[in-house]
């Protein structure tokens, strides 16, 4: 059950465990097999990395995911898939990363629910 699992890292990083938190979501990332279940363990893993002080390889966890996103028409650009928008504004923020940022700024709004 992937999604317990993902439960159970998300508990051990809230206890504050971070390296074991990140070891249970790194297997999520290499073993589930649903896309979106796996976008939720790579945003995870990307804050868990974070909070270890690990910003690069946080921006990479996230620029892996987008790249299996990636299809052959939209290869150059950044594609957004299911996982927090919030999260890539974070981690690329921190990591110095303008661009990705703005880019991830800018799509939020279509992310959010619409109001009227």
């Amino acid at each position: 059950n992937w999604i317990g699992f993902h439960i159970r890292g998300m508990c051990i990083l809230q206890q504050g465990h971070v390296s074991n938190a990140i070891e249970v979501l790194q297997v999520g990332v290499k073993r589930c097999s649903g896309p979106k279940s796996r976008d939720y363990f790579a945003s995870a893993l990307a804050i868990a990395n974070l909070r270890q002080g690990e910003n690069e390889i946080a921006s990479r966890v996230l620029g892996e995911m987008d790249k299996q996103h990636a299809d052959e028409s939209n290869r150059h650009e950044l594609v957004f898939p299911s996982g927090p928008i919030l999260v890539r504004m974070h981690v690329w923020g921190v990591c110095g990363l303008e661009k990705e940022a703005t880019q991830a700024y800018e799509r939020l709004p279509a992310t959010l629910p619409q109001h009227e």
